[in-house]
């Protein structure tokens, strides 16, 4: 926190005098009145900035501005940033401001030793609350680019997903560790994208054909997956009316 000297502010005493008002209240309100803008009556001070002046937990501070807001003590309004992220409250407090006609109390830099108090126009202010708020934010893990994956991964990853497609179509589960490494072979990595895209769209054609052409049989009758890949062309084309598998872009 930025060291702070010189400073002074001048708190009504009606806040010392009012026996309605309890000591953390108190506390509050001169905490707010040191921050006050003397012309506007305003102050943005942070809920931690508060807690830290008036050594009152986070939690009581809240507690005493609400009740103080209920008793009409006080005025808050949200506020935000340019960005739409939440910002420091706004608080409006009456008298002792320019516009107060009590003698003796219409200099508008009362408070502050700078033109126009520690409103929201002030950077001194700005600057400490932003400083509080930054010590409060959680420690965020630097945003690393995602690199991009080798051709090989987009293979495999390609080459794996079809499977389990291919797997949860077949009329027959039988030897799947037998059955992935035979779907494999069919799709060497030196594949380019273009016949690879053929080969999927084939061999998901003909695994729907045969399914359709077992229907009813028993399974003793048919065959099992990785003698039936075994057994197929991967470049015979097979028409079915949806389109099965997951396209690959050609590399650039």
């Amino acid at each position: 926190m930025k060291e702070m000297t010189g400073l002074f502010a001048m708190i009504p005493g009606e806040i010392f005098l009012d026996e309605s008002l309890n000591a953390k209240e108190r506390l509050v309100l001169a905490v707010l009145y040191f921050h006050r803008n003397q012309r506007t009556g305003e102050c943005f001070p942070s809920l931690s900035r508060i807690a830290r002046c008036s050594s009152l937990s986070l939690k009581t501070v809240k507690r005493t501005i609400s009740s103080l807001e209920a008793r009409g003590r006080l005025e808050r309004k949200n506020r935000f940033s340019s960005s739409g992220d939440p910002d420091s409250n706004q608080y409006l407090l009456r008298g002792w401001g320019q516009a107060d006609p009590t003698p003796g109390h219409t200099d508008p830099t009362v408070g502050s030793h700078r033109p126009g108090g520690w409103g929201q126009g002030d950077p001194l202010t700005y600057d400490l609350n932003k400083e509080e708020e930054q010590k409060n934010l959680p420690p965020q893990s630097p945003v690393l680019e995602p690199k991009p994956q080798p051709r090989k991964n987009i293979h495999e990853e390609t080459v794996r997903v079809a499977f389990e497609k291919f797997w949860a179509l077949f009329p027959k589960r039988q030897g799947k560790k037998a059955a992935f490494e035979a779907f494999s072979g069919l799709f060497p990595a030196a594949l380019g994208a273009e016949l690879l895209n053929q080969r999927l769209q084939n061999i998901g054609g003909q695994a729907v054909l045969y399914a359709d052409s077992v229907q009813g049989t028993e399974p003793k009758y048919i065959k099992n997956p990785v003698n039936w890949l075994r057994s197929i062309d991967p470049d015979e084309e097979a028409t079915i009316e949806e389109e099965t598998w997951v396209r690959v872009e050609e590399a650039e």
